[in-house]
């Protein structure tokens, strides 16, 4: 949020009821199986309206399923997903987050658990102020990777920073464990972030 971004346009009613032909189609098609279709659809939406947590949340979703929930999506996908994701880490030096999150689109193709791209997406909505998709990124990403602590500070910022309904819940794992020494906190282990549910 500390670039200057330029305020976001309403979309017209003829894209606005284009792309939700296109989501509408999309859910059929994932309903019935046929993942990749309705991936294509999805992104269609995703690009169209990036701001969209229901477009966002959807296209995760159905690509969770195409993978059967596996947690590493398809073989090779690191290597295959290569020239995307470097792609998407140019964008960022550039400062350029629509291209970030087509490229993450591209990568999470291959892997929707990509806990570096889900950040990366995240961190991008972040600087476009999309609040909802950012919250929707990083929780993906906490999903593929709980323990990991970078993504749990900055899901923890999100939170902070929100200006919705976020919170933070420590400890609220099983196992979480907050070490007191003199009256203050010294450590938190399983640091975990609770974003609201459907607005």
């Amino acid at each position: 949020m500390s670039d200057t971004v330029e305020p976001r346009q309403p979309l017209s009613p003829a894209k606005r009821k284009r792309l939700q032909q296109s989501f509408e189609h999309a859910s059929k098609m994932m309903s019935g199986g046929n993942y990749d279709y309705a991936h294509e659809l999805f992104t269609q939406c995703v690009v169209g309206d990036p701001a969209n947590v229901l477009y966002a949340r959807n296209l995760l979703g159905n690509l969770q399923k195409k993978y059967n929930n596996n947690k590493k999506g398809s073989k090779m996908a690191a290597i295959r997903g290569a020239g995307a994701k470097g792609s998407g880490k140019k964008a960022a030096l550039q400062k350029d987050w629509l291209s970030v999150l087509k490229s993450g689109i591209e990568v999470l193709k291959l892997n929707p658990w990509d806990t570096s791209t889900l950040v990366a997406m995240a961190t991008a909505c972040e600087h476009l102020e999309y609040e909802e998709c950012e919250q929707a990124y990083l929780r993906a990403a906490l999903e593929a990777d709980m323990k990991d602590p970078e993504i749990n500070r900055q899901a923890g910022r999100a939170a902070r920073l929100s200006r919705t309904t976020g919170r933070i819940a420590l400890g609220s794992r099983q196992g979480g464990q907050t070490r007191m020494q003199d009256g203050r906190v010294v450590e938190v282990r399983d640091l975990r972030v609770d974003f609201p549910l459907e607005s």
